[in-house]
């Protein structure tokens, strides 16, 4: 796929030179040829005075990084140049080779373009870009920031994550504006790379399984989301990224069979049930390997599960055939039991 893009590279740039002046280049609107260090010892003393076009282009051509970042702005229409080569104020979250490698391996972008591809790069390049200059500490204490394609990407500044991406570099300045290095592509929630994916929410999923003609699973955890607070379900629904562990109703049943009450009582009991509902929940888009990888992990209500490998707090156990369950905005895990939150 990044053949393709640097075929379109290479289209844009003969075109843009020949309509060029002597003076100007592709690259950037306030931009000029010899303001890119020829060398790395050049580049030591004008770091500061280069845009973050020019930037991209010298880590592309003297440290093949940001290679297909490059390829995928020079690919997108002219005004993402000449935003990240002009004279404003941006934070650029920019995803490394290998996160737009995992991208084009996925099949994402297969059957898509010219001018849709276009279209796709510009949707998506904005999706990484916000307005102001915001160094790591403003990001990460930050809930959520809005991007010039007017969406909003989650940031979870305990774990140092823009949605499902990890933040591995940051504070990269540049004469106008700040850059950070991410190690996966986000994703706008309307851009046609979402339509080659599952366009359901956790929520639609949730709903489905339970109206299943055969086989019917969650009708209690949906029964619990549809008792709770509006909140929990429009967050199900929504455009963050969220994991959940999901319990069987099975898990529901040998809960109430436990409990002093009814399961009428349960869905009665609108603090008890959110309570539950947010703590199995946690952001971000966590995969089975995620998962397995930590020791703990924070919930939507504060609180921590412990994790040792597929056991959560020492006795929920994920179910491997049910891992992975990918939605639009998250990924769905199903366990065995319910996780009581401390009281």
């Amino acid at each position: 796929m990044r053949g393709i893009l640097k075929f379109t590279t290479l289209g844009i740039l003969v075109l843009s030179a020949a309509a060029c002046s002597d003076e100007a280049t592709p690259f950037a609107l306030e931009a000029n040829q010899d303001r890119i260090p020829a060398s790395k010892e050049d580049a030591a003393q004008s770091m500061a005075d280069m845009t973050i076009a020019e930037r991209v282009v010298f880590e592309a051509t003297e440290n093949d990084e940001f290679e297909a970042l490059l390829d995928a702005v020079l690919g997108a229409d002219p005004a993402v140049l000449e935003t990240l080569g002009g004279r404003g104020q941006f934070t650029v979250f920019a995803p490394t080779d290998d996160a737009f490698d995992a991208l084009f391996a996925s099949g994402a972008l297969d059957g898509i373009e010219g001018e849709a591809l276009s279209a796709l790069l510009t949707e998506v390049l904005l999706y990484h870009v916000s307005k102001g200059a915001n160094d790591a500490s403003e990001v990460l204490a930050k809930d959520q920031i809005r991007m010039l394609n007017g969406e909003f990407a989650r940031i979870d500044g305990a774990m140092a994550m823009i949605n499902d991406a990890n933040i591995t570099m940051i504070d990269i300045e540049a004469k106008n504006g700040i850059i950070h290095v991410i190690d996966a592509v986000l994703l706008p929630s309307g851009s046609p790379i979402q339509g080659n994916k599952n366009q359901s929410t956790i929520l639609d999923l949730v709903e489905a399984s339970a109206a299943a003609a055969a086989g019917a699973e969650f009708t209690l955890l949906k029964a619990a989301i549809d008792a709770a607070s509006p909140e929990i379900a429009e967050t199900l629904d929504g455009n963050g990224q969220f994991t959940v562990f999901a319990p069987t109703d099975a898990a529901f049943l040998a809960l109430i069979a436990e409990l002093p009450i009814t399961a009428e009582e349960l869905l009665a009991n609108q603090p008890l049930l959110d309570a539950v509902l947010l703590y199995h929940v946690t952001r971000g888009r966590l995969y089975a390997a995620d998962v397995t990888s930590k020791t703990q992990i924070r919930m939507l209500d504060g609180n921590r599960v412990s994790v040792d490998g597929t056991v959560l707090n020492d006795k929920v156990n994920i179910d491997l055939a049910g891992i992975d369950i990918e939605a639009r905005n998250g990924v769905i895990h199903i366990i065995d039991a319910v996780l009581l939150p401390p009281m």
